[in-house]
């Protein structure tokens, strides 16, 4: 397996899977949503290996919201047990999480 050099925004140095003391495999993750919605660079789907160990990491209401900065999100957050308000609160961003996971599975 090849590691990849993370980008910037999602980790930092070069990572790969490794087996645990516990005989688990543990996958540490190159880029996560929440974090990338704090930085302006976001990332180039296009630019990564798809035969390279690349680790993505999604928080279901990331995808719900299409979330792409943190400030969308903590407007988004007094509402997360009022669906239809929280619907409101919904981006439509490239760089949105939803969108990243759209063109991550094409």
């Amino acid at each position: 397996m090849q590691p990849l050099y993370p980008y910037i925004s999602g980790g930092g140095g070069l990572i790969e899977p490794f087996v645990n003391w516990d005989k688990l495999i543990r996958c540490p993750y190159h880029w996560a949503d929440d974090v990338a919605c704090m930085y302006e660079e976001k990332i180039d789907i296009g630019s990564i290996k798809r035969d390279s160990y690349f680790m993505f990491g999604f928080h279901p209401i990331h995808i719900f919201l299409n979330t792409a900065s943190l400030e969308q999100y903590e407007n988004a957050k007094p509402f997360m047990n009022d669906v239809q308000k929280l619907k409101q609160k919904c981006g439509d961003s490239p760089n949105g999480a939803k969108n990243i996971l759209k063109r991550l599975l094409k």
